[in-house]
């Protein structure tokens, strides 16, 4: 996951920050456009396009590799398109994908070659039509309002969140953001269990924030945190099933690099709240990452 607000360094500094600088997005549009795994002939994604198992050259076990099969499906689909008949796909995005360019991918196909850079264009033009599911909110009305808002409310707040982040990294103390690279190019399995950890910690500390009490001039600050938790289960989620749909892949990125910020500006409104309530983040042990959020490592 490329969130990875709550995973801190041995510095407690939140890596989060690193997440605009990050070369995953690149880094897996050429990897899923020239991946075969199983040395077929056919792309990973062109698998699921045709619901063929990326890591058996013959699924079916008949004898007709999975590339020779997709080629007369190939043809029988160019066929029945050019007669304007539908041509059923996987229902991923990535199957969406496919219908919408299929005609264009077909071309691509004709002479058995398709260039990095046609890969490219083609996933970037499906960009523009296709949306993800809608991503969970937190309306106002969830997030428990106190009716004290003195420094000491607002300080004792302060520590039930540190206290959360704290028992976050003790449940997955992995970096996410480290996992996600070798997760997507090499599909490893260790990688993916990090990913996993912290998928499931986003999801406890989004059910623990609804629960607190919140001093009335933190509640919008609350509200967006929580709501970016709950986000970034589902967005992890997705992310897990990037082989298996790449295009959903994509725009999952873009939404944890939205869910990133959302993450770093809660973060640096609690921050300031504590600068004005005059709470001084150094003498708390669980807080001292907050003050020292976004700032580089040295």
């Amino acid at each position: 996951m490329v969130v990875g607000a709550w995973i801190f360094s041995r510095y407690y500094v939140p890596v989060i920050s690193n997440v605009e600088a990050s070369p995953l997005t690149d880094a897996f549009i050429a990897e899923s456009a020239n991946k075969d795994t199983d040395g077929d002939g056919l792309r990973d994604w062109e698998e699921s396009l045709w619901e063929t198992d990326p890591a058996l050259s013959d699924t079916d076990g008949d004898g007709v590799s999975d590339a020779e099969e997709v080629r007369v499906r190939a043809e029988d689909a160019r066929t029945r398109l050019a007669a304007g008949e539908e041509v059923a796909l996987s229902q991923t995005l990535t199957g969406r994908f496919s219908r919408d360019f299929f005609a264009t991918y077909l071309d691509f196909r004709a002479d058995g070659e398709l260039t990095e850079e046609e890969a490219r264009l083609t996933l970037a033009s499906a960009l523009d039509r296709l949306e993800l599911p809608p991503l969970p909110w937190v309306p106002f009305s969830d997030i428990k309002q106190g009716t004290d808002d003195s420094p000491v409310a607002i300080e004792t707040y302060l520590r039930r969140i540190g206290g959360l982040s704290q028992e976050a990294t003790r449940r997955a103390p992995e970096n996410e953001l480290e996992a996600f690279e070798p997760f997507v190019t090499k599909q490893d399995e260790a990688a993916r269990a990090v990913i996993e950890k912290a998928v499931a910690v986003y999801g406890w500390l989004h059910k623990e924030t609804l629960v607190l009490n919140v001093p009335p001039s933190l509640v919008p600050t609350h509200r967006k945190l929580t709501e970016a938790y709950a986000r970034a289960e589902v967005i992890g989620k997705g992310l897990l099933r990037i082989h298996e749909d790449p295009v959903s892949g994509l725009l999952y990125i873009a939404e944890a690099e939205r869910v990133a910020g959302a993450l770093g500006e809660s973060y640096a409104e609690l921050a300031e709240a504590a600068k004005t309530a005059g709470i001084d983040l150094y003498q708390i042990p669980s807080l001292t990452w907050l003050i020292r959020y976004g700032t580089p490592q040295e």
